[in-house]
């Protein structure tokens, strides 16, 4: 049976809040909403009388560990990073959410959103309640290595970001 439109968020209050406003305009205009959140969001998805799924990844757990600092920073991972441990369960419920979806609305923290649509042959859009994944001259990409400086670099900085997404997400849909 189709979900209708399946919404996944990543991020704190400030990303997944708008996005609750999104799915309750959506839900008033008829069409049936699926909010996927970290856990600490559900009271207030359900509150508003919306279809929430899980993805258990908190935000600002993550960004407290060594993986999440060394993602935010110019910082390598460290050696003891996992992929599998530290994203691939997120992603796991990403692709469990999705499923049924006729249309997936992804934010910029989530692009295995595209990826997942694209797998399920349904249309995807991304957003974004910052201007994290649009080029710009004016700033590079947030967590892009700052070896270079100027508009060039800052535009090039969001091509890297889309190829290391790239690299790195198909390792989910094998």
């Amino acid at each position: 049976m189709s979900q209708g439109i399946v919404i996944l968020s990543f991020g704190t209050r400030g990303d997944v809040h708008p996005l609750i406003a999104l799915a309750m305009g959506l839900g008033s205009a008829g069409y049936r909403v699926v909010l996927g959140a970290d856990n600490e969001f559900e009271p207030d998805i359900r509150a508003r009388g919306l279809s929430y799924a899980p993805l258990t990844m908190n935000f600002r757990q993550f960004f407290g560990t060594p993986d999440g600092r060394a993602a935010m920073s110019e910082a390598k991972a460290p050696k003891d990073f996992s992929f599998d441990r530290t994203l691939r369960p997120m992603f796991d419920q990403c692709w469990e959410a999705a499923q049924g979806a006729d249309l997936i609305v992804y934010d910029t923290m989530l692009p295995i959103g595209r990826l997942i649509a694209q797998r399920l042959g349904v249309p995807a859009l991304m957003t974004s309640v910052v201007p994290n994944a649009t080029p710009t001259g004016a700033f590079p990409m947030i967590g892009a290595p700052r070896i270079g400086s100027g508009a060039w670099f800052n535009r090039a900085s969001y091509g890297w970001w889309r190829f290391s997404t790239m690299m790195m997400y198909p390792k989910f849909l094998s």
